[in-house]
Formats: structure tokens, C-alpha cells, sequence
């Protein structure tokens, strides 16, 4: 790998390790409820097909309610991607507008 994917794979691990030490974090594991839609059929899917699906289309938009499961879903994405080791996961919450002050973009 090079510096720089070294440099954001420890970011992506020591940020993903803040998250769950989190108050909001469940501290059991949680099983989600992941569906796909084409507007007719709805199929099921878990965590890893999601990993594979990102490896294959490059891009994830999830919708959903508030309080729905979307931010653990793409942590739990992040940690799957991460576990694999063949891409480098970056979850960067636009929310909080704190885009500018995260380690790896001030490098």
C-alpha cells in the first residue's frame, strides 16, 4: 500500500473505533433490515452484498427515515470494507459540517 492509503486506512480505523465507542452506538450487534427496491420487488440483502455492491457500482445512496438505521449502516459498511482490505472505507458525515477539520484533509 502506499503512505497515503496507509495514512486514511488508520484514519477510517481509528475514526470507526470513535463511533462506537459512542454513546449512540448499540453495544450489541445489530442485525439490520436492508432491502432493495427496482419499484417492484423488494429482496433482502446483509451488510457484506452491500460491501460487494460498492465494489461494483463505486456508489451508495441510502434513504431512509430519521432514526432508521442509515448511519449505522454505512458504519457497519465501513467496517466490513475495512475487513476486507481491498478498498478503503471513508465515512465522512456532511451533517456536521466538520468536513474541513478531519485529519486526512489537512495533510
Amino acid at each position: 500500500m502506499s503512505v497515503v492509503t496507509d495514512r486514511w486506512v488508520k484514519a477510517a480505523k481509528a475514526d470507526l473505533e470513535g463511533f462506537k465507542r459512542g454513546a449512540s452506538w448499540p453495544r450489541h450487534a445489530i442485525s439490520l433490515n436492508l432491502r432493495i427496491s427496482d419499484g417492484k420487488v423488494a429482496r433482502a440483502f446483509d451488510i457484506a452484498a452491500l460491501a460487494a455492491a460498492n465494489r461494483t457500482f463505486n456508489e451508495i445512496v441510502v434513504v431512509a427515515a430519521p432514526g432508521t438505521g442509515k448511519t449505522t449502516t454505512l458504519l457497519q459498511l465501513a467496517e466490513t470494507v475495512l475487513a476486507r482490505g481491498d478498498m478503503v472505507a471513508v465515512f465522512v458525515p456532511l451533517g456536521n459540517g466538520r468536513r474541513s477539520q478531519h485529519p486526512c484533509f489537512n495533510q
